[in-house]
């Protein structure tokens, strides 16, 4: 265990547990390793959704607004991820004296 960080008790639901039995199976990583890797990896959207919370509690007659623009900055970030991702290659016509 690394310092600093501490242990989280946690039972996972069935069908849960199922899931990171396989991928245990798969991997060979260790079942709290595949977890904390999830966690790690959707830090930003608690960070994200923590701050929002704040932001009704402090504010609840923006309710709405603030919805919006939680949806808002949602649909911006999966845009840019689909941007991100690697235009798929297109396949070119064989030049016409081409030996198959």
């Amino acid at each position: 265990m690394a310092a600093g960080r501490g242990r989280i008790a946690l039972t996972p639901s069935a069908p849960v547990r199922e899931v990171l039995d396989r991928m245990h199976l798969i991997t060979g990583k260790p079942r709290s390793q595949l977890i904390s890797d999830m966690l790690d990896a959707v830090a930003p959207v608690f960070v994200e959704q923590l701050e929002i919370m704040q932001k009704l509690a402090a504010a609840p007659d923006r309710a709405a607004e603030l919805v919006r623009e939680f949806g808002i900055q949602g649909i911006h970030t999966i845009s840019q991820q689909l941007l991100d991702l690697p235009a798929p290659k297109k396949r070119g016509r064989r030049p016409r004296n081409a030996t198959p």
